[in-house]
């Protein structure tokens, strides 16, 4: 029980519990975000199959067998997915090939109609699989967006992971980073 001898105490050091506890917080949340998902740099990715949303068909993850991987996780409802999905739409454009894929997986965002009417929505060119919350947890998926590359079979090693919007840039520096520069080829690339 306060006194009313410690209430301008307690009132004069509010700014500073105020700090402290935000301090505190944010450290959590950083170690908590230290480990989102089970993978490392070089571990095997998981294979899975799903229904793609635009072409009505089941999408492996080995029909992509030759592909480098651009998986991205996100939901119709979280505003980061949508603020990265014109640049995804344009490393499509760009860059989707025989040797590099974008792959959707929309987790926690409704139904097939929903996910339908978000992908029409915002006109992605990309496959987009609606995904259970077990495929979440399989991967370790504990924030939208999360995004890895994967590397091609039969390793299909994880190349890199991030936590968070992702850009074209971003995307083309770390493909340069990882070795596949050749991807990036002018001749390759589409205005």
């Amino acid at each position: 029980m306060t006194t009313k001898r410690e209430l301008p105490i307690l009132k004069k050091n509010l700014p500073q519990l105020f700090a402290v506890l935000l301090l505190l917080l944010f450290i959590v949340q950083e170690l908590i975000a230290t480990n989102h998902t089970q993978f490392s740099e070089g571990d095997s990715f998981h294979s899975f199959q799903g229904h793609s949303i635009q072409q009505n068909k089941t999408i492996h993850l080995n029909d992509f067998s030759q592909d480098i991987l651009l998986i991205n996780f996100f939901a119709t409802w979280c505003e980061p997915c949508k603020a990265e999905i014109p640049d995804l739409i344009t490393l499509e454009k760009k860059i989707g090939s025989q040797q590099f894929s974008i792959l959707g997986l929309a987790g926690q965002s409704g139904n097939q109609f929903d996910v339908t009417s978000f992908v029409n929505q915002y006109q992605i060119n990309y496959p987009v699989i609606l995904i259970e919350d077990e495929v979440l947890s399989l991967f370790g998926v504990q924030s939208f967006p999360t995004t890895f590359l994967v590397g091609p079979l039969p390793e299909r090693k994880v190349l890199w992971q991030t936590f968070g919007p992702v850009s074209l840039d971003n995307i083309e520096f770390v493909l340069k980073e990882k070795g596949f520069s050749e991807i990036l080829s002018k001749d390759r690339i589409m205005d």
